[in-house]
């Protein structure tokens, strides 16, 4: 396992992506002091789900933004 710090998040952000994608766990270290461990994303994982696509599709957003915009319009009136 790799530690890294958070300036090595910040400068080293392509390699720490590779890392991730070769299947690496990365430990991040602060001061010297665990922080967090990251590990690499798998496909067993389920990724958020978009609230907004599925409020739009049941109806509950509108779809258009002229059509929010006038809404908050009339609404502040």
């Amino acid at each position: 396992m790799l530690s890294i710090t958070s300036r090595d998040l910040v400068h080293r952000s392509k390699e720490i992506r590779k890392l991730l994608a070769s299947g690496q766990t990365l430990r991040w270290t602060s001061h010297g002091s665990p922080v967090a461990f990251i590990q690499p994303l798998t496909d067993s994982i389920p990724s958020k789900p978009d609230w907004i696509a599925r409020a739009r599709a049941s109806g509950a957003v509108n779809t258009s933004q002229t059509s929010l915009a006038k809404a908050l319009y009339d609404e502040r009136g």
